[in-house]
């Protein structure tokens, strides 16, 4: 599950399914900040491309990128992601299947 500490507006737990960058880490947690960026929202293209990085800064946490379904495959979205920097991604849906 994904729990959402703040904005308060936003907190809660919610459902979702993993994608992980490398080895997975068994029965681990993940904590880091969530970006959504300006441009390249469904992150089909390369976020070099917008100038968009996810590098983590030198003692910073790392940064979980946030998407939008849609327009292509989920493996493009986390190619590029990953690319960027991310140490994840979230892909949001707004279908409720």
């Amino acid at each position: 599950s994904l729990r959402v500490t703040s904005p308060d507006s936003i907190k809660n737990v919610y459902e979702c399914a993993i994608g992980n960058f490398g080895v997975p880490q068994y029965g681990g947690t993940m904590v880091g900040i969530v970006m959504y960026p300006k441009a390249n929202q469904k992150s089909c293209k390369d976020f070099a491309d917008s100038d968009i990085s996810f590098k983590t800064k030198a003692g910073g946490m790392p940064v979980f990128v946030l998407v939008d379904r849609g327009d292509c495959y989920f493996t493009l979205k986390a190619w590029n992601a990953q690319k960027a920097g991310a140490a994840a991604i979230l892909v949001a849906d707004d279908r409720n299947e």
